[in-house]
């Protein structure tokens, strides 16, 4: 029974690791191990087989979850991006409202009835 309470609680840390740097790779290992504990457990001569067998599914779960579907736990990318993708989420743009044309004026100055500044996703 010690191995399962091991492989849940290398499964409790998995979620909270990912918040760390480089915690994506830090939360594959820990749910490695705690896969590896519920395995282990397999071996123990337990009269239910059903706690071994949840915390090493859990385990899975949460390594496929990483792996794969990254976006549902909010991680980036693998490995950082440099260059020229991060500049356009600092530029301002100036967006025109639904239905208006050009926000500036031909004097240069901006309508802010016609449009409004936008920068990455924020309006």
């Amino acid at each position: 029974m010690p191995f399962v309470w091991g492989a849940f609680l290398f499964a409790g840390l998995v979620l909270p690791a990912t918040y760390l740097p480089g915690g994506r790779l830090l939360a594959l290992l820990l749910s490695l191990i705690g896969w590896a504990l519920g395995a282990v457990a397999f071996l123990g001569r337990l009269k239910t087989m059903a706690w071994p067998i949840i915390a090493t599914g859990v385990n899975l779960t949460l390594m496929l979850a990483v792996m794969l579907l990254p976006t549902w736990l909010g991680l980036g990318p693998w490995l950082p991006t440099f260059g020229s993708s991060d500049v356009d989420d600092r530029t301002v743009h100036l967006v025109p409202f639904q239905g208006k044309g050009s926000v500036a004026t031909s004097d240069g100055w901006i309508d802010a009835n016609l449009g409004g500044w936008q920068r990455g996703d924020l309006r």
